[in-house]
């Protein structure tokens, strides 16, 4: 597993812990969805989840 992968697995970590917290805190799996969900396009958009290797 190369570098980009390992950063983007514990991004995607971080995003699953947040929204769990946030789900169960409203006790409300559509809270957890739609929290997951825009934490991840928002990782995705300001590149900390990088889907392909950056050019140099």
């Amino acid at each position: 597993m190369g570098a980009r992968q390992k950063l983007n697995s514990i991004t995607a970590g971080g995003i699953f812990v947040v929204a769990a917290l946030v789900g169960l805190g409203f006790q409300s799996w559509l809270v957890f969805f739609v929290v997951g969900g825009l934490l991840m396009m928002a990782a995705v958009g300001n590149g900390d989840i990088r889907t392909s290797p950056r050019r140099r």
